[in-house]
């Protein structure tokens, strides 16, 4: 059983292979795998810390984090937007449901200054979803989908790098130049 707080349902969506750390990343790269890949694909929701923020370097305690206030506001606005219960749920059928009312807007006022928001795959795996199923009968090669996508897009509602994402403290910058999409 896996234990997600509501945004980290957001988290492992648009997880691509970076991380505060090599401890943070090799962890979180051990649930998304599980959660996109496994066979037993149940978690179970909390409004505290789960098993992502277990090897984060920003976690002081069971249920503080240095950026408390912002980890909660983005946990409330996705339980408020998607009604989320503290309860097991299926995790791909919660992730469809989440993509179904997903708009580029409302991810980017849940998201928007998330400071993994510039550089991880967020923006294209749950902003644009619903744009990747318009687009199918494109004549775009898939790989190119996502370009072809985003140069097509409202790039105002998409947002753009803003000066009030605050900054990964702990960043390393070998995980940061990974190409890995995980």
């Amino acid at each position: 059983m896996i234990y997600l707080r509501p945004h980290h349902l957001l988290c492992t969506q648009g997880y691509s292979g970076k991380g505060y750390n090599d401890a943070f990343t090799e962890g979180m790269t051990r649930i998304v795998e599980q959660l996109r890949h496994g066979e037993d694909d149940e978690v179970t929701i909390v409004y505290h810390c789960d098993m992502i923020c277990e090897n984060c370097p920003e976690k002081l305690g069971f249920d503080l984090c240095e950026d408390q206030d912002k980890v909660k506001r983005y946990d409330n606005a996705v339980i408020s937007n998607f009604n989320i219960e503290q309860k097991r749920y299926h995790y791909r059928e919660i992730i469809q449901e989440i993509d179904s009312k997903m708009t580029p807007e409302l991810f980017e006022s849940i998201c928007g200054d998330c400071c993994w928001y510039p550089i991880s795959a967020c923006r294209e795996r749950i902003a644009l979803a619903d744009q990747k199923l318009k687009y199918k009968n494109v004549d775009t090669p898939e790989k190119d989908m996502t370009a072809h996508i985003i140069s097509n897009a409202d790039t105002t509602a998409l947002g753009t790098v803003g000066t009030n994402r605050s900054s990964c403290r702990f960043l390393n910058p070998r995980q940061i130049t990974n190409d890995s999409t995980r």
